[in-house]
């Protein structure tokens, strides 16, 4: 089965933060109208008749209008955490959670938005146990971390079942409770973009960047690798 390019730069598979993007490899940006993607959702969902290549665009575009849709959720629990409205803030997670099974349950779908097929595909490539777990890793590698710095993290970002709801829904739990547990303890949460993961990469920590935030970069670098297989 092919893997098409199925990186939509959503806010899903967008390293967790409270505003805009963390650096350029999860820029959230789109150069259309995003309702125009509804449109098109709308008249699609209309055609009728069956047919594989039918069924795809119908896929691709209903997973593209979901991942368009997280961003103003996210948008909401940042406003939701500022007003200093808890409430809103666990509802706000559920709602971006949610819109993560929504959207894997979609993938589920098509046999091209599988990440079981292509880390199935990359350990045919190995002929013993050691070979193919080490063939499994660089395929890991290349659609998170990419490497061992944070400098291309995410840059091969993918829209995959099994990759969703394994990777990204969990970082973004992650982040949510995070935020929330310095919220309880009434310490602010500074987004540390740009620097990238400070206690790995700068050896030090970035201005405005300390306490939750900085536990959280850790944090979220040790899953990441842990995802990809990565040896620290």
């Amino acid at each position: 089965v092919s893997h098409p390019y199925t990186g939509s730069a959503t806010a899903i598979n967008a390293h967790p933060t409270l505003t805009g993007k963390w650096h350029w490899t999860t820029d959230i940006r789109k150069g259309y109208d995003r309702a125009e993607a509804v449109k098109a959702l709308e008249m699609i969902s209309k055609v009728e008749g069956e047919s594989c290549y039918l069924d795809f665009d119908r896929t691709n575009i209903r997973r593209q209008v979901l991942g368009n849709s997280a961003e103003a959720v996210r948008d909401r629990f940042t406003q939701c955490y500022r007003k200093g409205d808890r409430e809103g803030m666990l509802a706000a997670k559920a709602e971006f959670l949610a819109l993560c099974d929504s959207l894997t349950a979609v993938l589920s779908t098509r046999r091209e938005f599988s990440l079981q097929d292509w880390i199935d595909d990359a350990r045919r490539w190995g002929i013993t146990e050691e070979q193919k777990d080490y063939y499994e890793m660089n395929a890991r590698t290349l659609i998170s971390v990419w490497g061992d710095s944070f400098h291309l993290c995410d840059y091969a970002n993918r829209d995959w079942d099994g990759l969703v709801d394994s990777y990204y829904k969990v970082r973004w739990e992650m982040f949510f409770d995070a935020v929330i547990a310095a919220f309880d303890r009434g310490e602010e949460f500074a987004d540390s973009r740009s620097t990238g993961y400070v206690g790995y990469t700068a050896g030090g920590t970035a201005p405005g960047v300390e306490g939750a935030a900085l536990d959280f970069d850790n944090e979220i670098w040790d899953f990441q690798c842990r995802w990809a297989q990565v040896k620290e």
